[in-house]
């Protein structure tokens, strides 16, 4: 049963579910980012802001679900403070090569609100604060990275979908 959105090629979801509906997000690999409040039945493209429509991955921040964070297929990363309604893009000028992959955390002592980011060569990026980015360590994975995961327990570690495996590591 296909609802509501047809003839796009849907790449990424995120949901809301902190109100009375759930609100849905939806990725597009060229059309970017369409919303539903309404379960489906209609959508609305919220692009503003957004230079690059070709998304991989969407998330929606579970303690302030307003915020938004997408990646898209030529590496950006945008946030949105707003439920997508203005994208900005996260600096990136200390990274080398795109960063596709998305996860996220909270920590447990904390409760602050963290992604992990995976790039092309197999680094493994913190962003912290919607703007500031650490390279954690010098982790690498050799082989083509597909996905990531991440556990906020103690110890905190990392699993990496490759293209010959699953890889844990500790961080």
């Amino acid at each position: 049963m296909k609802a509501g959105l047809s003839n796009f090629a849907v790449s990424c979801i995120a949901i809301d579910n902190s109100g009375p509906k759930a609100v849905i997000y939806l990725g597009t690999e060229k059309s970017g980012i369409f919303k539903s409040a309404n379960y489906g039945t209609s959508w609305s493209p919220i692009n503003n802001g957004l230079d690059n429509l070709y998304t991989v991955n969407i998330l929606c921040n579970t303690t302030k679900t307003t915020n938004l964070f997408l990646s898209t297929r030529m590496g950006n990363i945008f946030v949105s403070e707003n439920s997508g309604s203005l994208w900005r893009s996260i600096e990136l000028s200390n990274i080398e090569t795109y960063l596709t992959y998305l996860v996220q955390t909270s920590e447990t002592i904390t409760n602050r609100f963290i992604i992990y980011a995976l790039n092309t060569k197999g680094e493994i990026f913190k962003i912290l604060d919607y703007d500031r980015i650490e390279k954690i360590g010098n982790k690498t994975i050799s082989d083509i990275c597909c996905c990531i995961g991440v556990s906020n327990l103690n110890p905190i570690y990392i699993l990496i979908g490759t293209s010959s495996g699953l890889y844990k590591l500790n961080i």
